[in-house]
């Protein structure tokens, strides 16, 4: 029981290190980069539907909205495998393609598509490390009250 104690201690320890390490802007994006997939899991194609405005929080600031934007078209495509879809010309019917082959997929490969691609958003907006950005988003998407 004492090893126990000791290792949730040191875990508890080890969080508050990576969380007091992040920078502000890492910090205002962690919960965004968690909103944009989960709104990704829960989308849900309609005609004339634009994915990225869809998923993208609205009540967010502007510049944010811009860079996630930029960014999010990246990242999902190179989690893309089918070639099929890299041939789309257009590239909204492609990220959208992309989102319904993930939804497809098993909950354990959601869960780390989910938690990959904030921390890839992190990492790339707020210019830290991915394991850095993988670790925090991975404890507050298991802990939402983390950053509260």
């Amino acid at each position: 029981m004492t090893k126990l104690v000791a290792f949730l201690n040191n875990l508890v320890e080890w969080v508050q290190k990576v969380f007091t390490g992040l920078n502000n802007e890492a910090k205002i994006l962690i919960p965004i980069a968690i909103k944009v997939v989960t709104n990704i899991n829960t989308f849900v194609d309609a005609p004339g539907c634009d994915l990225l405005t869809a998923i993208i929080p609205g009540e967010i600031d502007n510049t944010i909205q811009d860079l996630l934007k930029q960014y999010l078209p990246i990242i999902l495509k190179g989690l893309n495998t089918s070639e099929k879809i890299a041939e789309m010309t257009n590239e909204n019917d492609q990220l959208i393609a992309i989102v319904n082959q993930f939804q497809s997929s098993p909950d354990l490969a959601k869960k780390s598509f989910s938690v990959g691609t904030a921390a890839a958003l992190v990492s790339e907006i707020a210019g830290i490390k991915y394991g850095t950005a993988n670790s925090s988003v991975q404890a507050v998407y298991d802990n939402p009250t983390l950053l509260a």
